[in-house]
């Protein structure tokens, strides 16, 4: 546990995908279920697999990761995510008609979505390539968006939303933002979906303290790496320089 399942150096990320495998084998998922509070250090960093195999099959193709990691990455997550998607409580919520929203901001928040929404579904972590964090003004204040980027990869929470669960969502996300039908990459699936963004010529700038920190709760509690708000906030801030020199 002192190493968090990792190996060494430059073979790290093949020694995580081999300490899953064997965990996997071994049979500790249903153990952990029957078992949950046996070791709840143990069961807290199992629960940070996915994200971290999120990590090695996105961040590590710019990092000369072996194809051959990445590829057992991406079996490992199209392993859970098929698990996932053959649960009853989610078959029932898309036979319904429920439809896939990805929360890349405070709506990773599992709380704050209980509170916006009657039932929603969390269906699991997936990526969404060709989109950037920023934060863009939004009446007085900044709050997290998208932009288009070729090479971008944003980590996303889907959640399985009903027709009036949209509709107060809507409510909360009014005329300021707009969704978009977008497609994130869930294991091997491709899952349909949509996203609230800001428009794109709205000034970016830094996000007020009690959001950044309801951000940044949400992706250490979902076992996401916060750095990539911690870039983003960077970015904004040179930017902002650059301007007031020029």
């Amino acid at each position: 546990m002192l190493r968090n399942f990792k190996g060494h150096g430059f073979h790290g990320s093949s020694g995580y995908i081999d300490t899953v495998e064997i965990y996997q084998k071994g049979g500790v998922d249903p153990f952990l279920a029957a078992h949950a509070n046996i070791s709840p250090d143990f069961t807290a960093e199992w629960n940070r697999v996915i994200p971290r195999l999120l990590f090695i099959e996105s961040e590590l193709h710019a990092w000369g990761e072996p194809e051959r990691t990445l590829r057992r990455a991406a079996r490992i997550l199209a392993g859970v995510h098929a698990r996932r998607m053959e649960s009853p409580e989610l078959q029932a919520a898309l036979t319904a008609g429920s439809r896939l929203y990805f929360a890349y901001g405070s709506n990773m928040d599992e709380t704050q979505m209980l509170k916006r929404c009657a039932h929603p579904v969390p269906v699991g972590l997936a990526r969404l390539d060709g989109y950037r964090l920023v934060s863009r003004q939004n009446k007085k204040n900044y709050y997290a968006s998208l932009d288009e980027a070729k090479d971008g990869s944003v980590p996303v929470l889907v959640w399985a939303l009903s027709d009036s669960d949209i509709e107060t969502l809507d409510g909360y996300e009014p005329h300021y933002y707009y969704k978009k039908d977008v497609t994130a990459r869930f294991g091997h699936k491709r899952l349909e979906g949509f996203v609230y963004l800001l428009p794109e010529d709205r000034e970016r700038g830094r996000m007020g303290n009690t959001y950044r920190q309801t951000l940044l709760t949400a992706y250490r509690d979902l076992g996401l790496d916060d750095r990539i708000w911690q870039v983003e906030q960077m970015e904004t801030e040179q930017a902002d320089f650059r301007s007031v020199a020029e």
